[in-house]
């Protein structure tokens, strides 16, 4: 069976499905929360979801990426939360309420496969 990975953010980095994707991992994409958490939570109670990405402002009708992660973790989601922002002043936020690892969006790329292997080692 193929890893599940989510990607919530409005704008996702370019490339990263296909980066996701040739790490191994089916990925879905939502591209906002509010019109989507029907959609995620199905995603999540299906225990098929290893990894979500959490980008920390989807907009201005949008909860933050803290508040997502606050929902995430209040509907009984046990995998790994991992916080982006191309703001680093957002990680401390994202961390605080439950994420593992924070990536700066410019970094995405670059770092997402160190951080997956790392994730899935522990």
């Amino acid at each position: 069976m193929q890893k599940k990975i989510l990607v919530i953010d409005d704008q996702p980095t370019a490339y990263i499905d296909e980066v996701l994707q040739d790490l191994g991992f089916e990925v879905s994409i939502f591209t906002g929360f509010s019109s989507n958490d029907d959609e995620i939570l199905e995603h999540i109670k299906s225990g098929s979801v290893k990894y979500i990405l959490v980008d920390y402002s989807l907009g201005p009708s949008e909860p933050s990426g803290a508040e997502i992660i606050k929902w995430l973790l209040e509907h009984d989601y046990d995998g790994a939360i991992i916080g982006i922002s191309s703001y680093n002043h957002n990680n401390n936020l994202m961390e605080a309420a439950g994420a593992v690892r924070c990536i700066n969006k410019n970094e995405l790329v670059d770092k997402i496969s160190f951080i997956l292997d790392q994730l899935s080692n522990n």
